[in-house]
């Protein structure tokens, strides 16, 4: 899912848990924060990890356009 600017853990960190993650980057490109979602897997099933990947990315560009990143 990285090719799509988001990431995934699917039961990576803690087991039953999936979240999804995507960079906020600042006015030169930097990464300077994330922002991401954490769920339960009965309620973030795989099959949902493009659609909220997508909703994930948007929220952390426009953050990023907040700080002025194009």
């Amino acid at each position: 899912m990285r090719e799509c600017g988001f990431a995934v853990d699917d039961e990576e960190g803690h087991e039953g848990v999936r979240c999804i993650g995507a960079p906020i980057r600042d006015v030169s490109g930097e990464v300077v924060a994330a922002v991401g979602i954490s769920a339960p897997i009965s309620r973030l099933p795989r099959e949902a990890f493009k659609k909220m990947g997508i909703w994930v990315t948007e929220t952390a560009d426009a953050i990023g356009q907040q700080l002025g990143h194009t």
